[in-house]
């Protein structure tokens, strides 16, 4: 394969790969039955839509769920307790 077709190759499977993904209204149609690897570049996109979705389906479209507890990260947990 010369370096010009797997170029091109990479290029096509980036952009086309978002073009294929299929659009969901609802998180039971968001999980596929055959499954679906997520590798670490692809984490951060499939999470963000499956907590989108999720909390779509709890409060409903244009509607916004405010969570009044925020969700303590590592950083956060390790100053809190130097606080004290």
């Amino acid at each position: 394969m010369t370096p010009t077709s797997l170029l091109f190759l990479l290029i096509t499977t980036m952009t086309a790969s978002p073009v294929l993904a299929k659009p969901v209204d609802n998180l039971g149609d968001f999980f596929s039955p055959q499954g679906a690897t997520v590798t670490r570049a692809s984490y951060p996109t499939n999470e963000t839509s499956h907590q989108m979705l999720k909390n779509q389906d709890l409060v409903g479209v244009n509607h916004f769920l405010h969570k009044r507890q925020l969700t303590l990260t590592r950083s956060s947990k390790h100053n809190n307790r130097n606080e004290t």
